[in-house]
């Protein structure tokens, strides 16, 4: 049973079973501006739809339309009459085959495009970046390979760019640095190579940015520990990065969680008991030396403090029993003497180390 609004096309959600798109939507005889689809269980191709020449907003996410073949993004071409449309979301589906050409001839009215969780694969089209008014770019976990198209760097506007997982290679385009309002940027899971670039640290709303498991060489740059922005997650993991941890990263008071393992990092740890925010600190899989500076206690929100696999030596600081609300900490695999302490986290873990007493 559908529901019609004179603005607006949504499925009852009691739609539980599995059907294509009706073609009695085309029957409407009031404007449409709406036209949710999301969240049901429509199968097969999308009908053209150039017919809702008032959309505003479409969205057929959460189903299972297409079927990973070369035709099943055809319908994009009949929105590109949909000249006030401003919101497209077809993530979650099943749409194979490459990213049409003619994507970038949608509306340039066009601010938020989701086309992440399918089954996409190809270059991503240059023409992408005729769509200079996008805010929100969602591709992830598609199939798409190749570089970040430089006509992205038209998208001035751009808030939150997501194309994590994927097989998107190349240099991270010093461009993003440009992106002044952007606050989401997140290309973990590709093959990106080269060094992180330091125009990144421009981007002062930046509040999450995942850059894990690419090829990335070099140090990181300071430039990334004046982003006071961060607030969510600085996630760099699973790279080639080398150096050390910059005493710099202890002005990124804001930041939720720092996870900069499995890299090529060396020296002491930092002090960052100015980081207050900080919940999950993982600095695992390194060659960071020394001791294990007693200024940690000072991260009184830590939950999560992963220090395995790197070269600390001495013994752990007594005054990390006063974390009171840590609940994981891994200190394993690396040259920890003495006795361990007994409260907080200690008396309530197994400790798993090769101690010497």
């Amino acid at each position: 049973m559908a529901l019609f609004h004179p603005t607006c096309f949504m499925p009852s959600p009691i739609s539980n079973f599995v059907r294509p798109i009706p073609t009695s939507i085309t029957n409407a005889s009031s404007p449409i501006t709406i036209f949710d689809l999301g969240q049901n269980y429509f199968v097969g191709q999308v009908p053209t739809l150039g017919w809702l020449n008032d959309l505003l907003l479409l969205s057929l996410e959460y189903n299972y339309l297409g079927d990973n073949s070369t035709k099943d993004l055809e319908f994009l071409k009949s929105l590109t009459n949909c000249t006030k449309l401003q919101v497209l979301s077809i993530n979650n589906n099943n749409f194979g085959g490459n990213l049409p050409n003619f994507i970038g001839n949608l509306s340039t009215e066009l601010i938020e495009l989701y086309v992440g969780y399918n089954q996409i694969s190809g270059k991503i089209p240059a023409e992408l970046g005729n769509l200079i008014g996008l805010t929100l770019l969602g591709m992830e976990q598609n199939h798409f390979e190749g570089i970040i198209p430089a006509a992205f760097e038209k998208f001035q506007k751009m808030q939150d760019l997501t194309l994590n997982r994927n097989k998107l290679l190349g240099d991270i385009p010093h461009f993003i640095g440009n992106f002044s309002q952007l606050y989401w940027l997140d290309l973990h899971h590709n093959m990106f190579e080269g060094s992180i670039p330091p125009s990144i640290g421009n981007c002062q709303h930046l509040q999450y940015l995942n850059l894990a498991q690419n090829k990335l060489r070099g140090i990181i740059p300071l430039e990334i520990f004046n982003l006071f922005s961060l607030s969510i997650l600085l996630e760099l993991s699973h790279n080639f990065l080398s150096g050390s941890l910059p005493r710099e990263v202890g002005m990124l008071k804001n930041i939720g969680k720092l996870d900069v393992s499995e890299n090529n990092l060396f020296g002491d740890i930092p002090i960052i008991g100015e980081c207050v925010s900080l919940e999950y600190l993982h600095l695992q899989g390194n060659s960071f030396n020394g001791t294990i500076p007693s200024s940690l206690a000072s991260l009184k929100g830590l939950l999560y403090l992963d220090l395995s696999r790197n070269q600390f030596y001495g013994s752990i600081p007594n005054v990390i029993q006063n974390i009171s609300g840590l609940k994981h900490l891994n200190v394993s695999f690396n040259m920890l003497e003495g006795e361990v302490p007994t409260n907080g986290v200690f008396g309530n873990v197994t400790c798993n180390n090769d101690w010497k007493q």
